[in-house]
């Protein structure tokens, strides 16, 4: 994503790039750093940005996307 998603994000965008010294990261070391800085949850189960959505009910993996938006219907 190029742009902001949402006008909080714009704000906080705008904020650490008058403020952050350095040079953006790649995103694969930004999802990394990401990752471990949040660490495990309490279950001993791992965040991951490339996790498949889940449903939160039920876990399971198999939707199909709203043609008409970026809704996701789950089974």
């Amino acid at each position: 994503m190029n742009q902001p998603y949402s006008l909080a994000t714009a704000h906080y965008d705008s904020l650490i790039k008058e403020l952050f010294p350095g040079e953006p990261l790649p995103k694969d070391s930004y999802e990394a750093a990401i990752e471990e800085f949040v660490g495990k949850c309490k279950c001993g189960g791992q965040f991951r940005f490339k996790a498949s959505p889940r449903c939160p009910r039920c876990r399971s993996t198999d939707f199909e996307e709203d043609p008409k938006g970026s809704a996701l219907f789950y089974d």
